[in-house]
C-alpha cells in the first residue's frame, strides 16, 4: 500500500498499538530486572526472554476508556480497524485463540512500535513552553491524578529525546492506567 492510499490512525488504532507498546515496556523492564537477579545467583548463562503481547477484541472491549469510544465503533468495526492495522505491518494476526468474533488475538510488530514512536515523538514540540503544556493538560477532559502526574512530569519530558518521551510516557501505563493513553492521543491530536 502506497503512503497516499495509507489512511492515517484512528484514536482507536493508536490506543491499540500504544496499549500493546506499553504493556512489552512493562514486560521488557519486568524481565530486565529478573535477569539483574540472575546475574546475581551466578546463572550467567540463564536470561529471561520475552513472548509477545497478544490481545483480543474482547479485551480490548474491556480495556478501552470512554474517550476513545466513537459512537460508530462496534465489534465490526473494532476488527475492520485492527484488519487495517495488519494488513499495513503495524499487527501480527495470531489466529491460535480466536476469538468468538472471527478473528484471533493480535501483537505488535516492529513497524507498529516505530509508528507508536513517531506519533508521540510529536508530543516533543508541544513540551517546550511550559505555559502551554500545561494550558493543554488542564483543557482537555481527564483523570485529575493523570493531569497532576503529567503536570509534575514537564522538567523530566522537556530534556528527553523524542523516542524517549514515548517510553516514558507509556511506560507509565501499569500506574497510571489505559486511561494515559486516551489523554495523550487527546493531547496529540488538539495540539495538531
Amino acid at each position: 500500500m502506497s503512503e497516499e492510499e495509507q489512511e492515517l490512525p484512528t484514536r482507536f488504532q493508536i490506543f491499540v498499538l500504544s496499549y500493546l507498546y506499553s504493556q512489552e515496556l512493562f514486560l521488557e523492564d519486568r524481565e530486565y530486572e529478573l535477569d539483574k537477579r540472575r546475574v546475581r545467583t551466578h546463572h550467567l548463562q540463564s536470561r529471561v526472554t520475552q513472548n509477545a503481547i497478544e490481545i483480543n477484541v474482547k479485551q480490548l472491549a474491556t480495556i478501552l476508556p470512554p474517550s476513545i469510544i466513537s459512537k460508530d465503533l462496534t465489534v465490526a468495526e473494532m476488527i475492520r480497524q485492527l484488519s487495517i492495522l495488519v494488513d499495513n505491518g503495524y499487527l501480527h494476526l495470531n489466529l491460535l485463540g480466536s476469538s468468538s468474533e472471527g478473528f484471533g488475538s493480535v501483537s505488535i510488530t516492529t513497524d507498529g512500535i516505530l509508528l507508536v514512536k513517531k506519533i508521540f515523538g510529536s508530543l516533543k514540540k508541544s513540551i517546550r513552553d511550559k505555559k502551554n503544556y500545561q494550558r493543554r493538560i488542564e483543557s482537555l477532559e481527564g483523570n485529575s491524578d493523570t493531569k497532576k502526574w503529567l503536570r509534575s512530569m514537564w522538567n523530566t519530558l522537556k530534556d528527553k529525546a523524542q523516542d524517549e518521551t514515548a517510553d516514558l510516557i507509556l511506560s507509565q501505563v501499569k500506574i497510571q492506567g489505559p486511561q494515559l493513553i486516551g489523554f495523550m492521543i487527546r493531547y496529540i491530536q488538539n495540539g495538531s
